[in-house]
């Protein structure tokens, strides 16, 4: 079981009671579209031995919604903040009309689905290889570093 923490005051005191008390996930806000930003909070909390497994908060968004002003830049903020993200996409469960599998053609990412221990395995700052077109994932910083495959359609 993994235990997931919503931190709302990102110190170095607060992460470090976390990983004390055995919280292996952290929560925390929206911190912009930026790659600084991004790899910023991630390598923080990976300092401590946990892991950044979700970000929430307002994105941005009401502007692509209703078509007003801003909805150039809104949508140059969500594409920015998609292609710091991830170099491709690994599902746990899916096929190749799950929502993954969807934006990653959108954005020309490569995509396996259906590896079902994709969130044991894959830890936040891992560098994997994704080939989308034989359907495999490597992972270069596992200790047995054999390829998950997957035979989902």
């Amino acid at each position: 079981m993994r235990i997931t923490l919503v931190v709302t005051r990102m110190t170095d005191e607060n992460l470090r009671l976390a990983a004390q008390i055995g919280v292996t996930d952290i929560v925390d806000r929206y911190p912009g579209p930026t790659q600084e930003a991004l790899t910023g909070l991630c390598e923080r909390v990976n300092e401590h031995g946990m892991r950044m497994s979700a970000l929430e908060g307002v994105i941005p968004h009401g502007d692509v919604v209703r078509g007003g002003p801003k909805r150039n830049w809104q949508i140059e903020n969500y594409q920015q903040l998609f292609e710091n993200m991830a170099a491709g996409i690994v599902e746990r469960r899916g096929s190749r009309l799950i929502h993954g599998a969807i934006i990653a053609r959108e954005y020309g990412l490569p995509c396996v689905t259906g590896v079902p221990d994709a969130t044991e395995l894959i830890r936040t700052g891992g560098h994997l290889t994704v080939d989308g077109y034989l359907r495999i994932v490597v992972n270069s910083r596992a200790a047995a570093s054999k390829p998950a495959t997957t035979d989902a359609s």
